[in-house]
């Protein structure tokens, strides 16, 4: 057994647990992404024959890519998706999406479950609509709120569910490309730690005006 490395290990975690104190306690995938960022050495600048258009922000040069590129990715996933749910009665990748969060037995109220899936209410309200309709979510009362609707996976929908896993793991499968496995697994720590700083944006401030919420961002 390598000894020096698991010392070095211990010495990484324990400056991650001095750097990012939290009441629950860190997770593997926050360690993995501080550790990447710790370890990875600053991207070099752009050299200075690469001509940039007066309007781009050179500082800003790697958040727009970062914008764009997740956004690519986004639409490859789509992409896929379209084609493994061919002959289904679902064909988007948010439907899926979904229904996917429904396996976990929550029972949650409409607008959770639209607020999970980072959706307008108008948009998700129409989404559940269509699988209500098709039968493959079922909603009752809330028996705390009458005002209220709770959501399930009906029978039919969980029979969907086991016909078109397979292809949509194949789908994941695809969107992770050639990456190695410490690769997706420091791709997914710095994906969850956007997400952590977007979310409660989403949730609670998502109608303030842009140059509000990009004062979020501490630099």
């Amino acid at each position: 057994m390598n000894y020096e490395f698991l010392k070095a290990l211990l010495t990484e975690a324990e400056a991650f647990e001095h750097a990012t104190p939290t009441e629950g306690g860190q997770t593997l995938a926050e360690f993995s992404a501080w550790l990447y960022e710790r370890q990875t050495p600053t991207s070099a600048p752009i050299p200075p024959e690469v001509p940039i258009h007066p309007l781009l922000d050179r500082a800003a040069t790697s958040d727009i890519e970062i914008a764009m590129l997740v956004s690519c990715v986004y639409r490859y996933a789509k992409l896929y998706s379209k084609k493994a749910l061919v002959g289904t009665s679902i064909s988007t990748i948010d439907e899926f999406t979904y229904l996917t969060q429904l396996l976990s037995n929550t029972e949650p109220s409409k607008t959770e479950l639209i607020e999970e899936n980072i959706h307008e209410k108008t948009t998700g309200t129409e989404i559940l609509r269509r699988l209500i309709s098709n039968g493959l979510i079922e909603q009752f009362d809330d028996p705390n709120d009458r005002r209220s609707k709770r959501l399930k996976l009906s029978g039919r929908g969980l029979e969907l569910m086991y016909q078109i896993m397979p292809r949509m793991n194949q789908v994941a499968t695809l969107v992770g490309g050639e990456l190695s496995a410490a690769e997706k697994q420091q791709l997914a720590g710095l994906l969850q730690k956007l997400h952590l700083f977007h979310y409660p944006l989403f949730l609670n401030e998502r109608d303030l005006p842009i140059e509000e919420l990009a004062g979020r961002v501490n630099q």
